[in-house]
């Protein structure tokens, strides 16, 4: 058998190392286009699908493991977002109602609404403040058409005192008892038409004084069931008038000062039956 030459041998095993040193470069700049095309294809994906976590609530402890804070939906549809001190007690509410209202509650250490504001779907928004028997306080409020409305309740949550503007522009300001019934309201409408009106038990005005159309100021006292009867007015002249009704409102006496008194009594039907002079 032929064995090859020296010659050979040497220039094969040169070949042979080209061959090894061109291999290693072309692995060398596989890997590189490789790794090159990875960065890419992981950078578009970055900034096509950012990362996202999704669960039906959130629930974030604090070292020692307990629950700090709450993010979830209640079973009404409301988002609750709730913030917890140490001892677990809940002291902060941000809920977003099923109907779209937005709401936030803070909570004293005993657990009891202390303050909230709210605002409802129609747009009108309240804040209110409370004692720590969650009754009594202080709210504010302001209507979708913007009239602002401030009630201070006592310690039962009965409403003691009201200051409010009415749609029409009307100032009111109510004073209750305990009942919440009995009240003294005074009214100032927006032609500047002021009046005070007293009620009973009941509800029923039973003394009003007011000041009418023309500046004309009037007294007026009714029975139980509202109905006037009792009338003191004074005229655009300044004349004193004094009238006395029945139970249907009738006038049955009446004393008028103009030049001189004058005093007449009426029947049922309306007709003079006696005057002076």
């Amino acid at each position: 058998m032929d064995h090859p030459t020296d010659g050979s041998t040497t220039a094969l095993a040169r070949r042979l190392a080209r061959l090894e040193r061109e291999n290693r470069r072309l692995r060398a700049l596989g890997a590189a286009l490789l790794l090159g095309a990875a960065a890419v294809a992981l950078a578009g994906q970055a900034r096509a699908r950012p990362r996202v976590v999704e669960a039906e609530q959130f629930v974030v402890r604090d070292g020692r493991g307990r629950q700090r804070a709450t993010l979830g939906v209640e079973r009404d549809g409301a988002a609750l977002l709730a913030l917890y001190d140490a001892a677990g007690r809940r002291r902060v509410a941000v809920t977003l109602g099923s109907d779209g209202a937005p709401a936030v509650a803070l909570y004293g250490g005993d657990g009891t609404r202390r303050a909230s504001l709210a605002m409802e779907p129609d747009g009108s928004a309240a804040l209110g403040l409370e004692a720590g028997t969650g009754k009594a306080g202080a709210f504010l409020g302001v209507r979708a058409d913007g009239g602002p409305a401030l009630a201070l309740a006592d310690g039962d949550g009965t409403r003691r005192a009201t200051v409010a503007i009415e749609p029409d522009g009307t100032a009111t300001v109510g004073v209750a008892a305990r009942t919440g019934k009995a009240e003294a309201a005074l009214r100032v409408r927006p032609a500047g038409l002021p009046s005070l009106a007293l009620r009973d038990g009941d509800g029923t005005v039973r003394a009003e004084l007011a000041t009418q159309a023309a500046g004309v100021p009037r007294l007026v006292l009714a029975d139980a069931a509202g109905t006037l009867r009792a009338a003191l007015n004074l005229l655009p002249d300044g004349a004193p008038d004094l009238a006395f009704r029945d139970a249907r409102s009738e006038v049955r006496a009446g004393l008028t000062v103009l030049d001189e008194p004058s005093l007449s009594l009426r029947g049922k039907d309306g007709r003079v039956l006696w005057k002076a002079p």
